[in-house]
């Protein structure tokens, strides 16, 4: 764009049209007639009704704190913050409190108050923008900026050290970034705007950013409580570091996804490591800093970063080991793993490990009774509501804790995966099972569980597992449930054979399908289905 351009766009009476149609007033007797020349210039006082959206916020947010971990740091805060103010501009609007329904997630919407409710503003509907295309939405970024600017602090403001690395590194990365951004504009040209159409038209929808919404799910403690509670879990890896001292003493380790750093602090102070580094893309990296140097580990100890795994420069070329929590349900959701296996890639060396190096997907056959429940409600024949209920249940895989007596067939290993060799496109796959039923029954439904291992020659071998014959985890179980009309009945010791893909779905590459083809062996009962974790 010449100089020329940019005079003209300054001073064409459409930036007033564009500005105030993307910074619309959040108070009606606001008035943006005027094009300003920041977005700040937009948050003018409203005298009459005496609304000021950075005062507000200020206000909401110093309440927030109490429960809430940086919550001026939190994309979805604000954006609920700004969406709830759209409905009803006022301070009381976002406070008030709700009970909590029963199917509130608090991984997705935030904490619950001890009183068991909500604020008004943390209910989902307000994700979706009550505007279509609101300014504020848009430049949430800008907006924390301007916060920051009135009443202090700064974004990169963590109250914590920062160490010569951590510095190099995060200034690498920033050059990285602004490099690609050159290239980007000079590489790319716009097309100009149509004649007679205002510039706010022009302006195009935001893609659907499942990676940001992944990351910042992990920005809230629920889900990170959740993971440390599961003492399966966090048992394992801390048993696989404490008896294999010898593979990590003196190692430089690399934790992907860090989270709390709890796997790099078990690192250093029980396997001995000489350098742990540890990444994650969520708000969860401030509390790791302060939690590290709470436990007396320096910043050179524990060098922690943000950004994404793929995007980052290390402030080394090489690592020995990649220790990750990467698993999801049905082991593959979250679609976690390929970072992992970039951070592989890139930084592990030659004769280095992945942590955990192993792992599994099993299958089972199941019979639950729950589709039998509205037969009999209490004496009440409720079978019309099954249709409607349940049809969701053969369209969604279901996770949840599998009670042992549903099981009616042997556990079958459908996939191994060696993590030091497998390639990302290897995390699509097709494959085949065989099961046998133990007794005679209606079979509805396939349960996917996974186990995990930490094992190398000459090191003790450290596993868990997700199946139903051992305590539950977190990750509880994946239930593939039958379409009725398919069901089939089996006798004891009849064989179901199969094909299964595994995959990631294509409108979001997080999402996992599975699609089983399945057959009774030496009959004509058959079937095949889809099913798919969503977010």
């Amino acid at each position: 764009m010449s100089d020329s351009d940019c005079s003209e766009w300054s001073s064409d009476s459409e930036a007033g049209d564009f500005f105030a149609s993307s910074f619309p007033p959040f108070s009606p007797s606001l008035k943006n007639t005027d094009p300003p020349t920041t977005l700040l210039a937009s948050l003018s006082l409203d005298t009459e009704n005496n609304f000021d959206l950075l005062s507000i916020l200020h206000e909401i947010l110093t309440v927030l704190s109490s429960t809430w971990i940086e919550p001026i740091k939190d994309d979805y805060v604000l954006i609920r913050l700004l969406n709830n103010l759209r409905t009803t501009p006022t301070y009381s609007s976002c406070l008030s409190l709700l009970p909590a329904p029963s199917s509130y997630s608090i991984e997705d919407n935030g904490p619950i108050l001890q009183s068991g409710e909500i604020y008004n503003f943390q209910q989902s509907i307000y994700f979706k923008p009550v505007l279509e295309e609101d300014g504020y939405i848009f430049s949430v970024d800008t907006l924390r900026e301007m916060y920051f600017e009135r009443f202090g602090g700064d974004s990169t403001n963590l109250d914590v050290d920062f160490s010569p690395l951590e510095t190099l590194s995060s200034l690498k990365a920033q050059l990285r970034a602004s490099q690609n951004l050159i290239k980007t504009l000079t590489s790319e040209t716009l097309p100009p705007p149509k004649p007679n159409t205002k510039s706010s038209a022009i302006i195009p929808p935001p893609s659907v950013d499942n990676d940001s919404y992944y990351f910042n799910s992990y920005s809230h403690y629920g889900i990170h409580e959740t993971m440390l509670k599961d003492k399966i879990r966090t048992l394992a890896y801390k048993k696989s570091i404490e008896q294999n001292v010898s593979l990590f003493k003196g190692k430089t380790v690399l934790d992907v996804g860090c989270g709390t750093g709890v796997l790099s602090i078990f690192s250093k102070k029980l396997g001995e490591a000489k350098m742990v580094i540890g990444v994650d893309d969520s708000n969860m990296i401030n509390n790791a800093r302060k939690i590290c140097q709470a436990n007396g580990l320096s910043g050179e100890e524990i060098v922690l970063m943000r950004g994404k795994m793929e995007e980052l420069e290390l402030p080394v070329s090489k690592v020995d080991i990649v220790i990750s929590e990467w698993m999801g349900y049905g082991l593959l959701y979250e679609t976690m793993l390929p970072s992992v296996l970039n951070a592989r890639d890139k930084y592990m060396s030659k004769d280095g490990t992945m942590w955990p190096n192993k792992c599994s997907m099993f299958m089972e056959l199941g019979e639950d009774g729950r589709t039998e429940y509205w037969k009999d409600v209490y004496g009440i024949d409720m079978e019309c509501m099954e249709g409607e209920i349940e049809g969701e249940r053969w369209r969604e895989a279901r996770v949840e804790v599998v009670e042992e007596n549903v099981i009616v067939s042997n556990r079958f290993n459908v996939w191994d995966c060696d993590l030091n060799i497998v390639k990302d496109e290897d995390l699509d796959f097709d494959t085949t099972f065989t099961l046998t039923v133990k007794n005679d029954q209606k079979i509805n439904c396939f349960i996917i569980s996974f186990d995990v291992d930490f094992d190398l020659p000459r090191h003790s071998k450290v596993s868990f597992s997700t199946s139903v014959q051992t305590t539950p985890t977190h990750w509880m179980q994946t239930l593939l449930w039958l379409e009725p009309s398919t069901v089939p009945e089996m006798k004891a010791g009849e064989v179901m054979k199969g094909d299964m893909r595994v995959e990631r779905c294509r409108g979001n590459h997080r999402d996992i399908e599975f699609t089983i083809d399945w057959r009774v062996e030496g009959g004509e009962k058959r079937g095949k289905q889809k099913w798919a974790i969503v977010s």
